[in-house]
């Protein structure tokens, strides 16, 4: 009996000095976690940018988080529940008790509308609405929160931007709707919120030693791709050829589609292919430029899944292994016609038919939709039905091995001619 009741002792002993142990860890540095909600058909790497700032910055990448949602519904900013679920096991995960909250464009009602509610709200040390789209700026959701409202004076999403009285009102100059969620204004404001002082710097560091880790979700709708296959390949930056048939890592996904972690070099130029396991799916080859800073929000979109309307959509995109099909991606900044230049191999895409600023262009889909083997640079109008979203004609044979180069404001990706039927989609992700 003695010698049970000193075991229990000891088991209760260790249990508290456990628990203190790990509430001295998350409260030494004084920073509370982050989470990121992104905006409509956005999804966690809207935040890529606004991530590596912080983390250069000495803000612990655990303790910044990105809540992946669907944002098509009508109602979807109305629920609140995934979020609260999502915000619960944040401060289960960290140990405590408040996090940061911060919403762009329509996760910007969504975060409002979460913090309406009182037991939500006594989560929240610091509510950030980045351009949100908001039906009234006539209150704050909650008093007691400490609450940053910025807005764009060059919104062409959210044109209905203003002050909410009792927050702290920022407007930026000149910068795009999707601009809000990665510019160095937004991140000082942040920052400056968070932890009190300013940024030590706005440049994103060069590390010795990169990690990279992130998700596979579908794209716009954000269901996690489970059991997922990721290779990661590098390539020549030439030719975007890759140096080696045997892929440099492989991982498969979680149950919730994260993948990784794996040590990057940070002068090599990666492919990496996702494929899933869906009936009729096509695998998608990402082509990205060095990272020179660890970065755990490398997004991987996948096709939508079969049941989904967008499945039907996106049916309708051609398979066919004697053409290619690319997409031009930045999730963190829309094209603007005289601000920006896109050209795919030397054809120029700087118009008002596809960088219109007023479009908020974000991607380009780009294959031969006539199927006249000629590049006409015409609209393909499947795509301008979704918002941010735009459709090219041009054609990118692919009988044989060759080079396709996406060359933005001087910054150059150069992806292989993969044949659609088999090897689906490549996509140039800028950032």
């Amino acid at each position: 009996m003695i010698k049970t009741s000193r075991i229990l002792f000891i088991v209760l002993i260790l249990s508290i000095i456990s628990s203190c142990k790990r509430e001295t860890i998350a409260n030494t540095d004084n920073y509370l976690p982050i989470i990121f909600v992104h905006g409509y058909t956005g999804s966690g790497d809207s935040y890529e940018l606004m991530s590596k700032l912080f983390t250069t910055n000495d803000y612990p990448k655990q303790k910044i988080f990105a809540f992946d949602w669907n944002t098509l519904p009508p109602d979807a900013p109305n629920v609140t529940s995934y979020l609260e679920a999502f915000v619960k096991d944040v401060i289960q995960k960290t140990g405590i008790s408040k996090v940061n909250l911060v919403g762009h464009s329509l996760g910007g009602q969504l975060v409002y509308n979460y913090c309406t509610k009182p037991d939500n709200a006594a989560n929240v040390a610091h509510l950030a609405m980045l351009c949100p789209y908001l039906p009234s700026h006539a209150a704050l959701p909650a008093a007691n929160i400490p609450t940053l409202n910025i807005w764009s004076n060059t919104d062409y999403v959210v044109t209905n931007g203003d002050s909410i009285p009792g927050a702290i009102n920022l407007i930026l100059n000149n910068r795009d709707h999707n601009e809000a969620s990665s510019c160095v204004e937004s991140f000082t404001a942040l920052f400056k919120m968070f932890t009190g002082k300013d940024p030590a710097t706005l440049s994103i560091s060069d590390e010795s030693e990169v990690v990279l880790s992130g998700r596979a979700v579908s794209l716009i709708e954000n269901v996690a791709a489970a059991n997922a296959t990721v290779q990661v390949y590098k390539v020549d930056p030439v030719t975007g050829f890759r140096i080696s048939n045997t892929p440099d890592k492989t991982f498969l996904t979680t149950a919730a589609g994260y993948w990784g972690p794996m040590d990057a070099d940070p002068t090599a130029y990666y492919e990496f292919r996702v494929s899933t396991t869906q009936p009729n799916d096509r695998p998608i080859h990402y082509y990205r430029e060095p990272f020179k800073h660890s970065d755990h929000l490398v997004y991987l979109r996948t096709y939508p899944p079969p049941a989904s309307l967008l499945a039907l959509a996106f049916g309708v995109i051609p398979k066919n292994n004697a053409q290619s099909e690319i997409i031009y991606l930045d999730a963190q900044k829309a094209l603007w016609l005289g601000r920006d230049d896109l050209q795919v191999n030397g054809v120029s895409l700087n118009s008002n038919t596809f960088t219109d600023p007023q479009n908020n262009t974000v991607a380009i889909f780009m294959y031969d939709n006539n199927n006249n083997h000629q590049t006409d640079t015409t609209s393909i109008p499947l795509f301008s039905a979704i918002g941010g979203l735009a459709g090219a004609d041009l054609y990118f044979p692919a009988l044989t091995p060759q080079t396709i180069s996406v060359n933005l404001n001087g910054h150059v990706l150069h992806l292989r001619n993969w044949p659609s039927a088999d090897e689906g989609i490549s996509v140039a992700l800028f950032e």
